[in-house]
């Protein structure tokens, strides 16, 4: 059971799966809004566990990635997690 949100093209776009509820969530928003029903979309799930993977190995690096908009860029850790300039003033 897993929860993933991914942002991309500076959170333009999201991608949630979400098979820790009753109801499987696997859907797209837009600015935020829904946008797409992924359910049954094989090609999208697969590429949004291999974004994962890349980022964790990116993590194991020390490569700067926003853990909010996925972005390569500086960053700065806030507990956990590291977020660019913009993602912080939100």
């Amino acid at each position: 059971m897993a929860k993933i949100e991914q942002n991309f093209a500076g959170k333009k776009y999201t991608v949630i799966f979400d098979d820790t509820v009753d109801d499987l969530q696997f859907k797209a928003l837009r600015y935020g809004t829904d946008w797409r029903d992924l359910c049954g979309d094989g090609l999208i799930l697969a590429m949004l566990h291999r974004v994962e993977e890349l980022q964790e190995m990116l993590a194991d690096r020390d490569v700067p990635v926003c853990s909010r908009c996925g972005e390569m860029r500086e960053t700065k850790r806030v507990g956990q997690l590291f977020y660019c300039s913009t993602c912080r003033e939100e």
